[in-house]
């Protein structure tokens, strides 16, 4: 399926030579191209593109650079011939932290090196990124969800909200029994928490089909950044998906996974340590993270670290030196040399992907 890059959009691109440019993708430019990068291995794969002729040179030469073919296409119902570009580059988004979990900024691409299965590649692109990303926010409103701890979620998110990029698009996923969409499509706050006010907890909890239907409402999105944030105590006891069946798919469509899990400390027990295990899971193999706080401080601090951390992402993107489309499983390791004055840090990102082509 096309995925649609933003219509306004802008990152530091950093060169091997050091140097940086700004680019700005306006929707209001006359002049623009239409590319579809139809990729095997990665999320960048049946991209359609709107940019302009000029923001738009960098990215298409890392395309040429990695030889993928070119080939024109018939005109589409706008008018616009759109340009084909076939290419195996896999994009991986990573996050920096040091040993106190700040978030590390700055660094330029030599200090990073990445791997896949083990052997080196060339990185063909590199950037630090702060453009809009799509979300979707899967909301437990089942039989477990006091008032109490609604109100603390809600505010938690209103802090996530503030620290967000002001053209983020969200929407809602509540969930109990079964999960539905309170909000489509929204770049209003707001009206995000307010639907969270008239939102009654009752019923069991469907966490894995909550996430799913999360996965095809991002999937839809205009901007080609994606993640879904997860706000449950993790004890999913009514789905028809399985937890390895939401994994693959969250591997597959490349979206990252965040979570805070509702704790509350009067409880204890395998199905507290069975929640927790699950969400941890559900994250951890898309570069994302769970959080686990016990007060409503705690909540709010993590949810402020997720808003910056999706805020201080560095993109990579490379093409395997040995690809085969075989729909095998290849992991992928990113390795970021060691800081005078910061000591060991954290990298942190997608485990891997399957060698499909798509």
């Amino acid at each position: 399926m096309d995925k649609v890059i933003p219509k306004a959009l802008s990152f530091r691109q950093t060169e091997p030579g050091g140097m940086e440019k700004r680019a700005d993708w306006e929707s209001n430019r006359v002049t623009k191209i239409f590319l579809i990068v139809s990729a095997n291995v990665s999320s960048m794969s049946n991209q359609l593109v709107t940019r302009s002729v000029l923001s738009f040179a960098p990215l298409l030469l890392c395309l040429m650079i990695a030889g993928g073919p070119v080939k024109a296409q018939q005109p589409t119902e706008t008018g616009d011939t759109p340009l084909v570009v076939k290419t195996n580059l896999v994009n991986v988004a990573v996050v920096v932290t040091d040993a106190n979990g700040r978030n590390v900024t700055g660094l330029d691409q030599s200090a990073f090196s990445i791997f896949d299965n083990k052997q080196r590649q060339e990185i063909s692109w590199f950037a630090i990124d702060d453009s809009p990303i799509s979300i979707a926010v899967v909301f437990d409103l089942s039989g477990s969800m006091t008032r109490n701890k609604m109100d603390q979620a809600r505010v938690a998110l209103e802090r996530f909200f503030e620290n967000s990029h002001p053209l983020d698009e969200y929407s809602l996923i509540g969930f109990d029994s079964r999960p539905r969409v309170s909000v489509n499509s929204t770049r209003d706050a707001a009206e995000m928490t307010q639907r969270l006010s008239f939102q009654p907890s009752h019923g069991q909890t469907a966490l894995y089909d909550a996430c799913r239907l999360a996965i095809t409402q991002v999937r839809h999105s205009g901007y080609p950044r994606r993640a879904i944030l997860i706000i449950s105590d993790g004890q999913d006891n009514n789905s028809q998906s399985t937890l390895s069946e939401l994994r693959r798919q969250l591997r597959e469509e490349d979206i990252l996974a965040y979570a805070i899990g509702i704790n509350d400390p009067a409880r204890v027990g395998s199905a507290v340590d069975i929640g927790r295990r699950t969400l941890s899971e559900i994250t951890e193999s898309t570069g994302g993270r769970a959080f686990f706080p016990f007060n409503e401080n705690e909540m709010i601090r993590a949810s402020e670290k997720i808003a910056l951390e999706l805020r201080s992402q560095y993109q990579l993107a490379y093409r395997p030196a040995q690809f085969v489309s075989d729909n095998k499983w290849h992991q992928i390791k990113v390795s970021v040399s060691p800081l005078e004055k910061r000591g060991r840090l954290q990298v942190r990102h997608k485990a891997g992907y399957y060698s499909d082509a798509r």
